[in-house]
C-alpha cells in the first residue's frame, strides 16, 4: 500500500500519547508510535513503514503482529526522508548543519530582525539624516507635486515648465529668507539687532549659495568639472543679472521710474567679488584652467577672512 505523510511528528519524548496521520486508500487513520514495528529507508526519497493496524485482526485480547500494515511513502528529498525515518525509528534528529543551511539560517535569522526592527542597524549619521528628511517632508512633496522631472526622453519636452516652477519656488524661498532676516535686524525684543549688512553678506548669501555649493559637489563627483565651474559662476551672474535686477526693475516701475536704495556695504562686496575673480583667473593661469586643492584652500581660508573682516567692520571694531 503507499501512503501520503500529513503531520509528521517532531520528537517522541511520550510514545504513549504521540500519534501519526496518514492518508491511505481508506481515508485518513492514525497510527500510534506503540503500535510502529519497522520503519526503513528505501530507494530515493522513499521509505517504508510498518505498523499494526489494531482494526485488522484480533486474536482475544492481542493484536496479532503477523497482520501488520506497510505503507510507502515518497518526501521531496533524501535527507527528508532521514529525518522522517530517525523520527519514526525514535532516534535523535538534531544534526550539525552543513555549510548552506548555516547561511540560510543566518539568512532567515537577519530577514526576521529586520522585518521586528527595519532601523537597527542605522549609524547616528542616518538617524539624524531621517529625522532631517522627516523636517522637510512638506518642502519636498509640494516640489514633487508642483515641478515635474525632464530627465527621461518622454518627459524632456517638458524642461521650460521645469524651469519656470524652479524659480517660482526660488522666489518664493528667496522671499521668506529676506523676511527671517528682516526679522532678526529688528532691535530687542522684536529682533536680535544684527545688523543687515552682516545677515546679507553672511546669513543670506549663505542660504542662497548653500545649494550652489552641492550641486557643484554632486557633478564634481561625477567627472563633470566644468558643470561644477560653470554652476559656481553662472549662479553669481543670475544673481546679479535677474535676482538683483528684475526686482529693482519691479521696484522702479512701482515708484515711477526711480527709487533710492541704500549702498551700505556694496564696497565691501564689490571689493570681495573682484578679489574673487582675480584669485580665480591667476590660478586658472598657473595650474592650466586645473582647480586642485591648493586652490580649494586658499579660497576657504579667503572667505574667512571676509567675514571676520566683515564682522569687525560691522560692529566698528576695525
Amino acid at each position: 500500500m503507499t501512503g501520503s505523510l500529513h503531520n509528521p511528528p517532531a520528537s517522541f519524548n511520550d510514545t504513549a500519547h504521540e500519534c501519526l496521520m496518514i492518508g491511505n486508500l481508506s481515508g485518513i487513520s492514525e497510527i500510534h508510535t506503540k503500535d510502529i514495528l519497522r520503519c526503513e529507508c528505501g530507494e530515493g526519497p522513499t521509505f517504508t513503514l510498518e505498523y499494526i493496524d489494531p482494526d485488522t485482526e484480533w486474536i482475544g485480547p492481542v493484536v496479532n503482529p503477523a497482520r501488520g500494515v506497510t505503507l510507502e511513502f515518497e518526501v521531496s528529498t533524501e535527507h527528508e526522508r532521514d529525518l522522517c525515518v530517525a523520527v519514526l525509528c525514535g532516534e535523535s534528529v538534531i544534526t550539525e548543519p552543513n555549510r548552506e543551511e548555516f547561511v540560510q539560517l543566518v539568512e532567515e535569522h537577519r530577514h526576521a530582525v529586520d522585518a521586528w526592527d527595519p532601523h537597527h542597524d542605522r549609524t547616528c549619521k542616518q538617524h539624524l539624516l531621517s529625522l532631517v528628511r522627516w523636517f522637510c517632508f512638506p518642502v519636498l512633496f509640494a516640489l514633487q507635486l508642483t515641478v515635474p522631472k525632464c530627465f527621461s526622453n518622454a518627459t524632456r519636452r517638458m524642461w521650460p515648465l521645469t524651469f519656470l516652477m524652479s524659480m517660482v519656488w526660488l522666489s518664493f524661498f528667496s522671499y521668506w529668507i529676506c523676511v527671517m532676516a528682516d526679522e532678526l535686524s529688528k532691535s530687542p525684543p522684536r529682533g536680535f539687532g544684527i545688523p543687515s549688512i552682516l545677515l546679507g553678506l553672511t546669513l543670506t548669501s549663505i542660504g542662497t549659495s548653500f545649494p550652489n555649493c552641492i550641486a557643484s559637489i554632486i557633478v564634481a563627483r561625477k567627472g563633470q568639472c566644468s558643470m561644477a565651474i560653470a554652476n559656481a559662476l553662472g549662479s553669481n551672474i543670475q544673481n546679479v543679472f535677474l535676482a538683483l535686477g528684475f526686482p529693482w526693475l519691479v521696484n522702479a516701475l512701482i515708484n515711477g521710474g526711480e527709487f533710492t536704495q541704500s549702498t551700505d556695504g556694496i564696497y565691501a562686496g564689490v571689493v570681495s567679488m573682484a578679489g574673487s575673480l582675480v584669485l580665480f583667473v591667476a590660478f586658472l593661469a598657473v595650474s592650466r584652467c586645473r582647480m586642485g586643492r591648493c586652490a580649494s584652500i586658499v579660497f576657504l581660508f579667503a572667505y574667512v577672512a571676509f567675514f571676520v573682516t566683515t564682522i569687525l567692520t560691522t560692529y566698528k571694531i576695525l
